[in-house]
């Protein structure tokens, strides 16, 4: 049987420098050895990189803006263009509709009569048989 398994150790701490190990079995007092401290090397660190270095990469903000801009005033162009165009299309549209009105409001007319006649025609047939209609 081991000497250190049966017995407890208690650490008691008489100064930084010097441990007190109590053992039940005698041993009393033991120094600790020094601790060796790291240190910086002499004449210091070298200075910490601490700043980003990204590549540079795409476009620059103002060549992106110019751009944008750019397809903005081209897109704004086309659509005063088209907008222009699509007015002349409508006016177009507008002059051969009143060039054709009187056609279209004969044509009318000449429905609304025959509809007419054909209802006269019709309450003619029903009303024959009504004294004093006519």
């Amino acid at each position: 049987v081991s000497l250190w398994r049966s017995c407890p150790v208690a650490l008691i701490a008489e100064s930084s420098a010097q441990l007190t190990l109590s053992f039940c079995c005698g041993l009393k007092k033991m120094a600790a050895s020094k601790v060796k401290q790291d240190m910086p090397p002499p004449g210091g660190y070298g200075p910490v990189d601490y700043k980003r270095n990204l590549p540079k990469r795409g476009l620059s903000g103002y060549s992106m803006f110019g751009i944008g801009l750019g397809v903005m005033v081209f897109g704004y162009w086309r659509l005063f263009k088209w907008n222009r165009e699509r007015r002349r299309l409508q006016i177009e549209d507008f002059e051969a509709r009143l060039a054709l009105m009187p056609l279209l409001q004969a044509e009318h007319d000449r429905r609304t009569l025959r509809i007419m006649r054909e209802n006269l025609e019709e309450e003619a047939i029903l009303m024959k048989d009504v004294p004093g209609w006519k």
